[in-house]
């Protein structure tokens, strides 16, 4: 009689854990397990062609690929902009927003409103901004008297990313803000006014106080930057398409034209596979260094 009441909490417990495991299977485990799979062999998407399996021929087209090289150094530039740029602005304007500046809730909205507005939207946006002959930046710097500094910045094979990447960081700014403004709202206000008492200035307190008290929300940071860096499609896809000439091209913009204008399925899952993989170890590297200091 015990054991049998004793087994209704578990099987009460299978019961409501069922429809997330399916769920978590079916549209995460299954899908991934599949690539993996279609990586190993030939496909042309037709449902009643045969696999054909090709072993690792596919990941050798892919990392011998100067198109391949090409997104990956792409990719590096997204990483950069993320340390250079993106990172230190959405910490500043985190700094802005959770301090006691008159107007700080208004600065809040407007620095994340280009995170709730559609990627598409955006894109197109800053496509016609950006667009040589009556872009608003271009006609700016004719009427400034700069002419020099109007460019061709998504049809120069040399400009395009670099393009991109600043309007990436203009969108994920303000949500990069949110996050570090939760860290700087956990630190507690007795630790600043120690510091003034022992006559530690504002910057003092921002590399001595703040910045060592923001490691989670630092590391939170850079995983989803690399991880977002690695995983690039919409914006590239909507403002260049991956041109001029494959200059702008990313990993994933390349697994869309290999698996669904070439057909090669078996490349396109094989590029995903490549992806997931320094994705999952750029997660761990990050994880090793934010890791918790036992000194600390």
């Amino acid at each position: 009689m015990m054991e049998s009441r004793s087994a209704r909490p578990v099987f009460s417990t299978l019961c409501f854990l069922m429809p997330a495991v399916l769920l978590y299977v079916g549209c995460m485990v299954y899908p991934i397990v599949d690539a993996i799979h279609l990586s190993f062999h030939t496909w042309n998407g037709i449902p009643v062609s045969p696999l054909e399996f090709r072993g690792f021929d596919n990941y050798r087209f892919v990392l011998e690929s100067q198109e391949f090289r090409v997104a990956l150094r792409n990719v590096g530039v997204f990483l950069l902009q993320g340390v250079l740029f993106q990172g230190p602005l959405a910490f500043v304007l985190a700094l802005v927003v959770t301090s006691t500046l008159r107007g700080a809730r208004l600065f809040k909205v407007a620095y994340f409103l280009p995170v709730v507005l559609p990627v598409t939207a955006v894109g197109i946006l800053w496509k016609h901004i950006m667009n040589p002959a009556t872009g608003a930046i271009n006609t700016f710097f004719r009427t400034a008297g700069f002419s020099g500094l109007a460019q061709n910045w998504l049809g120069d094979p040399q400009m395009a990313i670099f393009s991109v990447a600043f309007v990436s960081a203009w969108v994920f700014a303000g949500l990069n803000m949110i996050i570090f403004s939760a860290g700087l709202v956990s630190i507690p206000d007795e630790l600043y006014q120690a510091g003034a008492i022992d006559g530690v200035g504002y910057l003092g307190a921002l590399f001595h106080i703040t910045v060592p008290l923001m490691r989670e929300s630092f590391r939170l940071y850079f995983i989803l930057m690399v991880t977002g860096s690695l995983k690039v499609f919409d914006m590239i896809f909507v403002m260049t398409g991956g041109g001029p000439n494959g200059a702008s091209d990313v990993p994933v913009t390349m697994l869309y034209y290999q698996a669904f204008n070439y057909s090669r399925f078996g490349v396109g899952s094989a590029i995903g596979v490549i992806v997931l993989l320094l994705s999952l170890l750029a997660t761990g590297v990050l994880q090793k260094l934010f890791a918790p200091r036992e000194d600390l």
